[in-house]
């Protein structure tokens, strides 16, 4: 998506070579026309799947999760990070994460009255890293019963390979139902400058790691 992606080379900040600051616009400090634009490009890729529900983390995914959803039409849920009052005594679904940012495991939680078998599921997030905030996502909708349809995030960091676990973790899932819309190739520290990389030949080299995966895959089941 150009808007973004113009954005994120205008006023994105390359803290480290794999830290991206995206504060005053996306994650902090919220651009509400930009985050409108992006919910509406995702929701305008996802809708020709049927997604009853919207599921996100919190706290940064929630802009663009309410954005994608407005479009869509659809709900909303957001994983909390702690386990709330209002939870007790009702059925919860929970995964483990792992916070890059925070430098920690964190554990998300959702009421399961909000995830039904009968639901089609669109995770969202802001950034796709190391793909365990989205692999924690599609472990509650897999414990609910629910099918997950897609996956769209604002910015991929593909150097830390989150794509690649997903593929590897979730051997199941159609690759081509994740979808970014910037994907940054590397982050020059030295320079302090971010390079974007495309989403064609991002998907190529998820594509090479089929037969790899296909293999471990027969391997555990034998």
């Amino acid at each position: 998506m150009e808007e973004l992606q113009k954005r994120i080379l205008q006023d994105g900040v390359v803290l480290s070579s794999n830290i991206l600051k995206v504060n005053s616009f996306i994650n902090h400090q919220v651009d509400p026309l930009l985050m409108d634009s992006c919910g509406k490009a995702l929701a305008d890729h996802f809708t020709q799947y049927g997604p009853t529900k919207v599921l996100t983390a919190q706290t940064s995914g929630v802009a663009p999760a309410q954005a994608t959803a407005f479009h869509l039409g659809v709900p909303y849920v957001f994983a909390r990070e702690s386990k709330p009052i209002t939870l007790s005594g009702h059925s919860v679904l929970e995964a483990r994460s792992r916070s890059y940012t925070k430098n920690k495991d964190i554990v998300l939680y959702a009421a399961a009255e909000f995830i039904q078998s009968n639901d089609k599921i669109l995770i969202v997030d802001d950034f796709l890293a190391s793909g365990t905030t989205a692999e924690a996502l599609h472990s509650m909708c897999k414990q609910a019963g629910a099918e997950v349809i897609g996956m769209g995030f604002l910015v991929e960091k593909n150097f830390q390979g989150g794509r690649q676990t997903i593929h590897k973790d979730i051997p199941e899932f159609d690759m081509s139902r994740v979808v970014s819309l910037a994907i940054v190739g590397s982050l020059d520290d030295k320079n302090k400058r971010v390079i974007l990389s495309d989403q064609d030949n991002l998907q190529q080299s998820v594509n090479s790691l089929i037969p790899t995966v296909k293999r471990e895959c027969h391997s555990r089941n034998s």
